[in-house]
């Protein structure tokens, strides 16, 4: 679409769907005060904003975004949708047993493992294969793990079987010496029940095989009463094409993934150029 017409469309949008990291944060995973502006500018015009991400539901909104009046959220790649005055209104989360069955089969030496938790705060958990590793710092480790949610080998699997609960989302890591060639044809082929999708150029993230970030946003759009042509969804990467083709207006960010682009309506500049406001500025505002 050209800029004419995608002005033509924005006439008749209601809700826009946010992706954050890469979109809506910059590359150092920082949202910049002219972007938090312009979110708050469009709540404050009456858009439902809706964020739709891979992170947990809690503390987004206050911690990060700190944008006010926004009341529902798409979260953990769409596993989980919440109204912020109601809880949790749609949920599709992975059976405990896989999620433990893929632990003990995925984690080993040179990878690790993490989960959200089903629970108030989706409490991160890590896996990693051996206390040596965690102590040695693996080129991918986060500097910021709490060591009190590190568990080693098939620690975590175990804690997963015993702790009675379904996992929201799985993520696996691994170091650059290793590609994805190495993992995704073995999860396709033995847990066939889980959606996977690249999330950063080392890893993957892996929801309940129904849980998409389009699901999910078709169904908050069906609970609020809304036409996928009244939606504009913006994002960058693989888990955001779903969303991105249900809008009625799609838009891919200047750093987004060459699929993800083929499926847009409109380019916006990167996320390091705050290309998300600048489009929303434009069009929008």
């Amino acid at each position: 679409m050209n800029k004419r017409e995608i002005a033509e469309k924005a006439k008749g949008i209601k809700l826009i769907a946010l992706d954050m990291d890469g979109t809506s944060l910059n590359n150092r995973s920082e949202i910049t005060p002219r972007t938090r502006k312009t979110i708050q500018a469009l709540v404050d015009r009456g858009y439902i904003v809706t964020p739709a991400t891979g992170r947990g539901f809690y503390g987004l909104r206050e911690n990060m975004l700190q944008v006010s009046n926004i009341r529902y959220v798409i979260s953990a790649n769409g596993a989980v949708v919440t109204d912020a005055e109601k809880g949790r209104i749609g949920e599709k989360l992975i059976p405990q047993a896989e999620a433990a069955r893929f632990v003990q089969e995925l984690l080993h030496e040179g990878c690790y493992i993490y989960l959200h938790r089903y629970d108030e705060k989706s409490t991160h958990m890590f896996g990693c294969p051996s206390r040596e590793a965690y102590i040695k710092g693996a080129s991918f480790r986060k500097k910021d793990w709490p060591e009190d949610r590190v568990l080693y080998g098939s620690d975590l699997a175990d804690f997963i079987r015993k702790g009675g609960r379904d996992v929201i989302k799985l993520g696996l890591v691994f170091e650059k010496s290793k590609s994805f060639a190495d993992y995704e044809p073995i999860i396709r082929k033995e847990f066939p029940d889980l959606n996977c999708f690249r999330v950063s150029p080392n890893s993957l993230e892996m929801t309940n095989a129904q849980a998409s970030k389009g699901n999910a946003l078709r169904f908050l759009c069906e609970y609020l009463g809304i036409d996928p042509e009244q939606v504009c969804a913006i994002g960058d990467q693989g888990n955001d094409i779903s969303m991105v083709s249900y809008a009625g207006l799609g838009v891919a960010m200047g750093n987004a993934v060459d699929s993800l682009k083929a499926e847009a309506d409109y380019i916006a500049g990167s996320n390091d150029e705050e290309g998300a406001a600048a489009f929303f500025e434009e069009f929008f505002l």
